[in-house]
């Protein structure tokens, strides 16, 4: 399942109700103290409340002061399991079930929220999922809370028929009594169903959370003693990942030894009838395991080095590389993974004790994780620098009005806002001399890929990976009108090189805008589409050949819709027998794919031969002898 937005209420400083949107990557940002960490200490507790536990304090001061003592934090997920089984044998889904409800976009959307009663000193947690179109006529509004022989009894006293229904399968009787209700639109509404109170609800959420992302939270002030969770949480959260892959197999022996003893206790209760004839069917014994069992407790593992040195005895920079370390390698596992488990890594302020290159190379290490399928990204920071380098629909930018309390602002939209109140960059030092402006994240992976070939043929002095006289900017989506119009970056007094594709006619006019400044900036446009038809054929051949899906591509023209070309013939060798022109989903969604591909695969495979080989060399030089022209 994917996260796609969290709900906080009466948690800390966040009184009235907030909903903050998820993406793949999300960078939230705002100055220190306005409530970044909380929202991901919120999430800790909602999957774990592990290394974040709930606590009477958390109630929001407000709130307490107006007698309010209940504590909401919710979660909307998509991508949802098309089948749960949840009596044994069984299967049923979270549509037949009516806890599912389809968004303004036509997606199916599970929402769960958490209470908490924080007028005890440990506050006791409820579960629900939160539906907006359950049945909600009287006789049928509380299926959920009825055990197997009551929902017998209701069908009975409903005068609906259940003789072709299996006896055993509390999620068939339902059906059938909702199905024979004559329910009405009326007769559908919101409803909280509790999957705590009764025996079939917290089969539900068994069977649910084991489709539940895990949730692995780094945070920015860890100790530094022999115990330093530095270490510790990467060995903790591969131990968490371990589990929960074999997690199905482990809730099945779970259930096999509940059958077992099932079966004994029925056998004990046949030899009580025997024994005492005040012994009725009604009082056989069921059995209900005491609390759920946490499978990663029993893992414990010591971290040894060179001479088998414990890893924590090293030094804090040592400690902070391994967890760098660690998202790399995350990110090239997951890379070749296609059915890994759902993850959100939450970062808390990565750029923390972070020489600035480490910085770089952990958000580059981020961006290569939240482009593959089932990972996700959330990441607070008070840097403008660290967001700077993502897309603008990527940001989530934390403030308060007077009066309106907490305001989560998002998309191209902020970054005004954030200019104004954070800076737009995080340090312009001197050794900074020209901004390059590209439209988005792909094109500044594009662009400092094309410098390394370049350099590495001699053709350029320039690598913009590692060249502190150049810093990449991406400026893409509604703001980049502002970037021109404003000049947001005049204040840093640097020079200016903008580049951008050429898909879309409007630049023409910002490029020519551009070019009538006197200050030395300068502004191009791509004489190709866009940044994937500077990659050639066989790449995406032999990308997509590595996941088994075999395509052959007609050679890609400089003009031509490479993503709608590369998914078409996805699609098409996925489904045979299906056509692209047919297929009514969401196209774009394959898009992205393909230029995520491009952005986490394909740019290593890049060669100045295939470059060569369609003709692109020539332009692509062009553009760094005029960044070394732009030089003083």
């Amino acid at each position: 399942m994917k996260l796609k937005e969290v709900t906080l209420k009466n948690f800390r400083s966040y009184r009235d109700k907030v909903c903050i949107g998820i993406d793949e990557l999300t960078v939230i940002i705002g100055k220190n103290d306005i409530g970044k960490s909380t929202i991901l200490e919120a999430l800790e507790i909602f999957f774990n409340n592990s290394i974040v536990k709930i606590d009477q304090d958390d109630l929001n001061i407000a709130a307490k002061a107006g007698n309010d003592y209940e504590i909401e934090i919710g979660c909307v997920f998509t991508e949802l399991p098309n089948s749960l089984t949840v009596d044994s044998g069984s299967l049923t889904s979270l549509r037949k079930e009516h806890l599912s409800y389809i968004n303004e976009n036509g997606i199916e959307c599970l929402a769960i929220k958490k209470k908490f009663d924080a007028s005890k000193k440990t506050p006791k947690e409820a579960t629900f999922v939160r539906t907006e179109r359950y049945p909600i006529k009287e006789g049928v509004v509380d299926l959920h809370s009825l055990k197997l022989s009551e929902l017998k009894e209701r069908a009975k006293d409903l005068q609906v028929d259940i003789g072709n229904v299996d006896k055993r399968n509390s999620s068939e009787i339902r059906k059938t009594i909702w199905d024979q209700s004559n329910l009405l639109e009326s007769d559908f509404g919101e409803k909280l169903v509790s999957v705590d109170d009764d025996e079939y609800g917290k089969k539900i959420w068994k069977s649910l959370s084991v489709y539940l992302p895990f949730f692995a939270l780094f945070q920015s002030d860890r100790s530094s003693n022999d115990g330093d969770s530095e270490v510790q949480d990467p060995i903790k959260v591969a131990i968490g990942q371990a589990v929960k892959k074999v997690e199905s197999k482990l809730i099945q022996i779970e259930q096999e030894i509940e059958l077992e003893v099932k079966d004994t206790l029925d056998r004990t209760s046949e030899k009580m009838k025997s024994l005492t004839p005040e012994w009725r069917d009604e009082d056989k014994m069921t059995p209900t395991p005491a609390k759920s069992i946490n499978w990663a407790t029993p893992f414990k593992f010591q971290l040894l080095g060179n001479n088998e040195i414990p890893i924590n005895k090293r030094g804090s920079g040592m400690r902070r590389l391994i967890l760098l370390a660690f998202f790399q390698a995350e990110a090239e596992r997951r890379m070749s993974e296609s059915n890994s488990q759902s993850v959100i890594y939450a970062i808390e302020e990565p750029e923390t004790s972070q020489h600035p290159n480490h910085q770089l190379q952990l958000l580059r290490s981020f961006q290569h994780l939240s482009s593959q399928d089932k990972t996700q990204i959330i990441v607070t920071t008070h840097v403008p620098g660290l967001a700077q380098a993502v897309e603008g629909d990527q940001i989530r930018y934390i403030y308060e009005e007077e009066g309106k309390g907490k305001i989560i602002g998002r998309g191209d939209v902020v970054l005004k806002d954030v200019a104004n109140a954070l800076g737009v960059l995080p340090d312009p030092n001197n050794t900074v001399e020209v901004i390059v402006l590209v439209e988005g994240k792909h094109d500044v992976a594009f662009l400092t890929r094309i410098s390394e070939l370049l350099k590495q043929n001699g053709d350029t002095e320039i690598n913009l990976g590692l060249d502190n006289r150049f810093t990449v900017l991406p400026v893409g989506g509604s703001t980049l009108k502002d970037f021109i119009n404003l000049q947001y970056l005049r204040s840093l007094n640097k020079k200016e090189f903008h580049l951008y594709d050429s898909d879309d006619s409007s630049y023409k006019d910002y490029v020519e805008e551009v070019n009538k400044r006197e200050n030395g900036d300068f502004a191009i446009q791509t004489d190709r589409m866009e940044m994937e038809n500077y990659i050639p054929s066989h790449l995406f051949e032999k990308i997509y050949s590595n996941r088994g899906i075999e395509i052959k591509l007609p050679e890609l023209q400089p003009n031509d819709n490479v993503p709608e070309i590369v998914s078409k013939h996805v699609y098409e060798a996925r489904y045979p027998g299906c056509r692209w022109e047919d297929f009514d989903g969401d196209k774009s969604n394959y898009h992205k794919g393909v230029k995520s591909r491009v952005n986490s695969e394909i740019l290593d495979l890049l060669s100045i031969e295939g470059l060569t080989e369609i003709g692109a060399v020539n332009e692509l030089k062009s553009w760094f002898i005029q960044l070394e022209e732009m030089l003083d």
